[in-house]
């Protein structure tokens, strides 16, 4: 029961982590730099797989472990939004 009530939290959270994800790629987008734009993309990757890794993970903690289901599904999007304000602090204005 617990799996179906993560899926069920998973898909209401997708739409914020569009957000977030698309936020952090415009601001990794936005920067411009002398020597080219490869780190930039690479960390832009880098973050996405990270984001996936921490979804798939708080995932499996939530169906064979005591995990809550709805921390399950919104961590990644709270970590992630942590890092795209920061990201945003952080960009040239």
């Amino acid at each position: 029961m617990n799996s179906l009530l993560v899926e069920r939290y998973n898909r209401d959270s997708i739409p914020a982590s569009v957000i977030i994800l698309t936020l952090i790629g415009a601001i990794l987008a936005s920067r411009k730099i002398r020597g080219g734009s490869g780190m930039h993309l690479a960390l832009g990757v880098v973050l996405s797989f990270v984001y996936i890794l921490l979804s798939k993970l708080t995932f499996v903690f939530a169906t064979k472990g005591n995990f809550p289901a709805i921390l399950a599904a919104w961590i990644p999007n709270i970590i992630f939004a942590f890092v795209a304000l920061y990201l945003y602090k952080k960009s040239p204005k």
